[in-house]
């Protein structure tokens, strides 16, 4: 056979194969849609199709050997196959010849293993911002109007409809648009098919202050029990969208009643989620909120459908739900960004007679609340993974860097409603009479102090910024008016023995030593200011953002309490101080020396130690770097700064002057230029106090894009230990942070970095670093810091930093530039000790909270000694954080938090004799009554643990 002939042949053959092969293509087996199906015997049969190309004379049909009957079409044969089943084998076959063979596996399996008589749970909810999808009135009106009142019309009309929203606030709106609507919310709660979350919204928890955070749920919870008299309940935070989780928010849920945690961007599943001190709470992850709408799209098409399609996933649950005994229920989360209500009634109502017309072990379907859900799994003999510890936010950008001036009116108020509400407390005891407490003027700036959530930004986020940042600023601004109101009334009550006086109040737990500035006038004479005990206390007049004050060594104050001092006139004038060069300052504390970009030299004589490392930076140095990364979003990993235009003040040679000094301080001044911006350093030695401020007053930001400005202050240690303040607790880098990778999805990937690995990160007042020869502890209103060198060429010693601002656009397609153009003023101090957090931490705390100095211009016999403690501890570890009269009777709410790794055992001290005593929950319902005796009983407080106490006082004669 020549080669032409074998051609020939193989071209033939080939093109054989190439024709069965585009015949076999194009045969192929679907169900028809949409879905007919009817029961023969013990099958479920559904309509489907056999693609068949060419003759179908003699064709024959057969499954599992059996034969199969069928119809011609134009499109094949139509026949009835099963819809629930096994993979089987259909034959078909030609004029008795087999031409035909194929797999065919029916859409339903009939295995579904752990879940064969379980549940699977639609819970269906819409994901709110404050605003984010636009401005806070245009979401509120959609929100009420698009969202939960359509949802309460489908659950009037179909019983098995079941919707939720996440935060309290969104209540709160909907009875405020109209009362009526708050019997509908009544209604359909108590019916079982609508849900609240417990908190008052979703903010950044790292963010809120301790009490800050303990208001989410005054604000949630129990305005939500109280205004609807219990007819309306929570058992479930939500807090899903912010990759982030501070330590001790599981043990505020837990003393709060809450029960349940739902997050995500999160590892899917269930956990017991444990605070320092031991609590937990219940804690819920569907991995992603949005991902079964925006992706997986369950329910989209039909039961059979969702039923295959569910049945994958629940192969990879199988092993997790069994090992761990957790009753067969799994949870399909419908949520998206203001989504509004879908009923898949269809699907459901399918879905569930099949399963019923099969007589097999398949899940049926329903919708479920949060609340229901969570409590069908959370049961005894359940065993949940344990975990712990902070998730440190990645998008902390959004908020401290990014609005500096808003997040520090809300850190003002942090320290000053807390102080307003404690001597307002004082106040109304005093006049035995709580009655004029400021209950409402409280609750609105609380309101004002926690609006703010997580959606800064967004579309038309310029409005949104600016409402968020008015509402912060005025919660302040109550708190500021209410306190003045308290001490002034509390002052009128000191006996005093001169014409003039001032009286120096600590809101603080502990006593303590520091400055108190009283306004006066520039031209006011010297004065001498002496203590009860007649000595005279050290002064000096100061010169603070353009007013005048008189500075007070003020020694021993009391803990939340008072010391008077008297004001007597002197002849001599005060002497205007001219300012010199100067670059150095020793005293009795340090040696401190001056150069570009900031401290260049700082010994601490008592220790005997140089602390700055100045090869690289200055300590208060100020970098000026380039900033790509986005304020939030879908990143699973914060963006560094990056070398782009790089400059720092220790790049300039400048002047330092002495522009104020005395006896209790000296302030130093130099003067940069910056990529066109113009700043002012200033530093203050103290005297008589171990403490060293920095100022960096930020004249003329220009709102140039994409930059980042960082102070840092560079240590003289190889390494060090970090530890730092975050909601009623402590925290330490490479210590506190959850001990796993969170996984959970973003648009960007998989949360895979360690949270160990995270940096910068939040904190409240201040860090610390520890070495081996000495801690440093700096402390400032910001909220962002850093220990690791940003800059080319990392340096391996700590860098201690506080990211003043960035210049950023806001992650939403549509959404704002943060410019921040205009001056800006920024605030830092620190101090060195012993190693270790705790010898910080009393100075961390106070640098943040101010000696208040009240003047009383007249002698009087008061009722009040010149000296008082109204309320303390005898261990400061034992932080008071509120006393405030309670929100439902005339007793005194005491919260205490033990800030320790180990139980204490203290005094509690106060000025008036306690009735009773109990402890209370987080929201002040009782729990437990306990003796009380005298000025003081004895608490022991578990470690890092948060306690609540109710004291009742005779609202008579007191002390």
């Amino acid at each position: 056979m020549n080669k032409r002939t074998v051609s020939r042949i193989l071209s033939v053959v080939l093109c054989m194969l190439i024709t069965e092969a585009t015949i076999a293509q194009q045969r192929y087996i679907e169900y028809l849609r949409p879905f007919k199906y009817v029961k023969e015997g013990e099958e479920i049969l559904a309509n489907a199709i056999i693609r068949q190309a060419g003759s179908t004379a003699g064709i024959s049909v057969s499954y599992n050997n059996e034969k199969l009957p069928f119809t011609i079409s134009d499109s094949g044969l139509l026949v009835r196959l099963p819809l629930i089943g096994n993979a089987g084998n259909i034959k078909i076959e030609q004029k008795g010849k087999a031409i035909a063979e194929e797999r065919f596996t029916p859409m339903i399996p009939s295995d579904w293993d752990y879940f064969g008589k379980g549940t699977i749970h639609i819970i269906s909810s819409s994901h709110q911002d404050i605003a984010w999808m636009n401005t806070p009135d245009s979401c509120r009106e959609e929100r009420i109007h698009k969202i939960i009142l359509p949802a309460m019309d489908i659950m009037e009309k179909q019983p098995e409809f079941k919707f939720g929203m996440e935060q309290t606030l969104n209540l709160l709106e909907l009875v405020n648009e109209d009362a009526a609507y708050a019997k509908r919310a009544i209604s359909n709660y108590q019916s079982g098919q609508f849900g609240w979350g417990a908190t008052f919204n979703q903010p950044y928890e790292g963010i809120e202050s301790s009490e800050q955070l303990v208001r989410q749920l005054y604000l949630g919870k129990k305005w939500m029990k109280k205004e609807f008299g219990g007819k309306i309940a929570a058992e479930t935070a939500f807090n899903i969208d912010v990759p982030a989780r501070t330590p001790q928010f599981p043990q505020i849920l837990a003393r709060a009643g809450v029960k349940n945690l739902f997050i995500s961007r999160f590892k899917e599943g269930f956990f017991n989620w444990y605070s320092p001190d031991g609590s937990k709470i219940f804690t819920y992850s569907p991995g992603n909120y949005g991902w079964a709408v925006l992706f997986f799209k369950y329910f989209d098409e039909d039961a059979p459908t969702a039923m295959d399609k569910l049945h994958k996933v629940l192969q990879n649950w199988n092993e997790y739900y069994r090992s761990r005994n957790i009753p067969p229920h799994y949870a399909v989360v419908l949520s998206n960004d203001a989504a509004g209500p879908v009923f898949y009634e269809e699907v459901l109502r399918d879905w569930n007679k099949i399963v019923a017309l099969s007589g097999k072990a398949i899940p049926v379907l329903k919708y479920s609340t949060a609340d229901e859900f969570l409590s069908t799994v959370n049961v005894p003999s359940a065993r949940f993974d344990s975990i712990s510890g902070e998730r440190p936010d990645l998008w902390l950008y959004i908020h401290g860097p990014a609005h500096y001036e808003a997040i520090q009116a809300k850190r003002q108020s942090a320290v000053h409603l807390p102080a307003a509400e404690t001597f307002a407390t004082i106040d109304g005891l005093l006049s035995n009479d709580l009655s004029r407490y400021p209950q409402k003027v409280f609750d609105s700036a609380w309101y004002y102090s926690i609006y703010p959530d997580h959606g800064w930004g967004g579309k038309n986020g310029d409005i949104t910024d600016s409402i968020f940042r008015a509402y912060l600023e005025r919660g302040n601004h109550l708190a500021v008016n209410e306190l003045k109101k308290s001490l002034s009334s509390i002052a009128a009550e000191i006996n005093t023995k001169s014409n003039k006086s001032v009286a120096v109040f600590n809101d603080v737990s502990w006593k303590r030593n520091g400055l108190a500035y009283f306004p006066v006038s520039s031209a006011q004479q010297e004065s001498v200011i002496k203590t009860a005990e007649g000595k005279t206390v050290a002064t000096q007049f100061i010169k603070k953002e353009g007013k005048q004050y008189l500075a007070i060594d003020a020694k021993e104050i009391p803990s939340i309490g008072y010391s008077t001092m008297s004001m007597e006139a002197t002849k001599r004038a005060a002497k205007e101080f001219v300012p010199v060069l100067s670059n150095k300052k020793e005293n009795s504390f340090y040696i401190v020396e001056l150069g570009s970009g900031g401290i260049k030299r700082l010994y601490d004589k008592g220790l005997k130690q140089e602390l700055i490392n100045d090869t690289k930076f200055s300590g208060g140095d100020i970098l000026d770097l380039g900033y790509d990364g986005l304020d939030a979003g879908e990143f699973t990993i914060l963006t560094p700064p990056n070398m782009r235009d790089y400059d720092k003040f220790s790049n300039h040679v400048v002047n330092w002057k002495l522009v104020q000094d005395g006896e209790l301080l000296s302030v130093f001044e130099a003067t940069y230029k910056m990529n066109e911006v113009d700043y002012i350093q200033r530093i203050y030695v103290y005297n008589t106090i171990k403490k060293i401020d920095i100022e960096i007053d930020l004249l003329n930001w220009k709102g140039v894009k994409n930059r980042q400005l960082t102070f840092a202050m560079p240590l003289l240690a190889p390494k060090a230990t970090i530890d730092y303040d975050i909601p009623m607790g402590m925290a330490r880098v490479e210590h506190s942070e959850l001990q796993m990778r969170p996984q959970g999805w973003a648009w960007g990937g998989t949360y895979w970095q360690k949270p160990e690995e995270i940096h910068p990160r939040e904190s409240q007042n201040f860090v610390t670093a520890s070495t081996a020869k000495f801690g440093l502890t700096m402390s400032s209103q910001l909220a962002v810091f850093d220990w690791i060198d940003p800059t080319r060429e990392a340096v391996s010693y700590p860098v201690l930093q506080y990211v003043l601002l960035t210049s950023q656009k806001s992650c939403h397609g549509e959404g704002p530039w943060y410019y921040q153009k205009g001056r800006h003023l920024f605030r830092f101090s620190i101090t060195s000790h012993e190693p270790g957090w705790e010898n910080g931490y009393q100075f961390g705390f106070e640098s943040n909270h101010p000696l208040y100095a009240v003047g009383v211009n007249q002698q009087k016999k008061g009722r009040l000694p010149q000296v008082h403690s109204f309320f303390g501890t005898t261990d400061p570890f034992a932080k008071i954080t509120a006393v405030k009269k309670s929100d439902d009777t005339d007793d005194v709410i005491l919260r205490i938090v033990n800030m320790k790794e180990k139980p204490l055992n203290i005094q509690f001290q106060h000025a008036w004799k306690a009735e009773a005593v109990s402890t209370t929950n987080l929201i002040e319902e009782e729990l437990e009554k306990l003796p009380a005796q005298g000025s003081g009983f004895p608490l022991s407080i578990p470690k890092q643990a948060i306690q609540t106490y109710s004291l009742r006082y005779p609202l008579k004669q007191q002390k």
